[in-house]
């Protein structure tokens, strides 16, 4: 009698399976309730280191200016020359490095910065060619820098989409159009100075994000009517080291790939926030893995976000150091 008692009590101290069920079924439910949330809480965590590291990069273009009265140049060139078809010799465009390299003391980055002055003969040297032309990468060049990088972007410290030479978010703005449009404050051998921004320094944009991620959630660039048609956006962001040997120089480039370290914007449809109507345009905008738009930094030194939604005359005001013209919401 009592073995039969014990046996029945502890059949009744289990769950059964409709109870189980039940449990996974709220516990599943939670955890679809919370997921976004946690999410959401990621990406905010990565969108204000992001927001630092612009500051810092910012704080190193106000600091080289004071040093030097001017910001500096987009990029090097020793033969800034744009004729299409230009053949160009292994001691012309030379030494190619970018704004970006050029600060590297300014971020508390001295060191590589030492290690690139080196590796380039005290910059007498294109960093991806030798002086008699031979492919000759210096180092440095694929040494990834964690403040050039927004921790939102998928891809690491390499650019894998550039020659995997060190990755750089955050790009200069040279202005509205193609790479002689000149408008902005970086472009090839620039000396731009804060009384050239007759804009003021807090309408005019400095740098700005191009993430390396492709863009799953939609297709937004291409041309409709135009073979492959609309595709999603394979964004490749930048190089911190500068502008990649390209051979002949052409209309748009003096030799050297200028668009490894500057942007442009609000030129045209060519130029929108995280979109683009050519395939091509993912080499040249400006694009993000943040939410509804980017993150720029001003020439004031200021961080701000701006809409993907933003007009396109506004656009390309903000891009504009000396239009003249009021910038609206954005």
């Amino acid at each position: 009698m009592n073995r039969s008692v014990c046996k029945a009590r502890t059949r009744l101290s289990g769950f059964t399976l409709v109870e189980l069920l039940v449990v996974i079924a709220i516990i599943g439910i939670l955890v679809a309730l919370l997921l976004p949330a946690i999410q959401a809480a990621r990406e905010a965590a990565r969108r204000t280191q992001c927001s630092n590291n612009l500051k810092q990069v910012a704080i190193g273009l106000h600091n080289y200016h004071d040093t030097y009265q001017v910001f500096p140049p987009g990029f090097v060139d020793s033969d800034p020359d744009y004729t299409n078809g230009k053949t160009q010799g292994p001691r012309e465009n030379t030494n190619g490095l970018a704004w970006s390299a050029l600060i590297l003391p300014f971020i508390e980055m001295a060191p590589l910065h030492d290690e690139v002055r080196s590796q380039t003969l005290e910059f007498a040297r294109h960093w991806e060619r030798d002086l008699v032309g031979t492919v000759a990468v210096i180092p440095a060049a694929r040494e990834g820098v964690a403040t050039y990088s927004c921790p939102s972007d998928t891809m690491g410290l390499l650019n894998t989409k550039r020659g995997s030479f060190g990755k750089n978010n955050y790009l200069g703005n040279s202005g509205n159009g193609a790479a002689i449009d000149r408008r902005g404050i970086f472009w090839v051998n620039s000396r731009v100075s804060m009384k050239d921004i007759t804009d003021g320094t807090a309408n005019t944009v400095m740098v700005i994000e191009r993430t390396a991620t492709r863009d799953n959630r939609r297709q937004n660039c291409g041309e409709v009517g135009v073979a492959p048609g609309l595709v999603n956006c394979d964004w490749n962001a930048g190089l911190w080291i500068g502008a990649r040997y390209a051979g002949n120089s052409v209309g748009w480039h003096p030799g050297l790939q200028s668009p490894d370290v500057d942007s442009y914007g609000g030129g045209n449809a060519t130029y929108v926030i995280n979109g683009s109507n050519r395939d091509w345009g993912v080499s040249w905008g400006s694009a993000s893995d943040h939410p509804g738009g980017v993150q720029m930094a001003l020439a004031d030194g200021s961080v701000r976000f701006a809409a993907e939604a933003v007009d396109m005359l506004t656009q390309r005001y903000l891009r504009d150091r000396q239009d003249g013209n009021a910038i609206g919401q954005y």
